[in-house]
């Protein structure tokens, strides 16, 4: 079985958990978008979470807009790509 490998990611913050796994789910009810995922807490000073980041790894470029679109619906903040890729190499 071959993997898909991501030729591109979009990411958006969200304000917690619930609000990303709603986007998730709109990105599922898709079945022409596949995609992999990954969730990352962003911690304050105290070690709260503040928000979390959803990052979704597409094998089609062509489906970033409707990624996006539905990340937006969810209540989302797109992350720009190259704040994406920057932050990718530093971690």
């Amino acid at each position: 079985m071959r993997r898909r490998v991501a030729v591109c990611t979009v990411a958006a913050a969200f304000a917690d958990e619930r609000e990303a796994s709603y986007a998730v789910r709109l990105i599922g009810a898709s079945p022409e978008i596949k995609a992999r995922f990954t969730l990352r807490r962003v911690l304050n000073e105290r070690g709260d979470s503040s928000m979390v980041i959803l990052e979704a790894h597409l094998a089609d470029p062509g489906q970033v807009d409707r990624v996006e679109t539905c990340m937006l619906g969810a209540h989302g903040a797109i992350i720009p790509s190259d704040v994406v890729a920057q932050a990718s190499i530093a971690s």
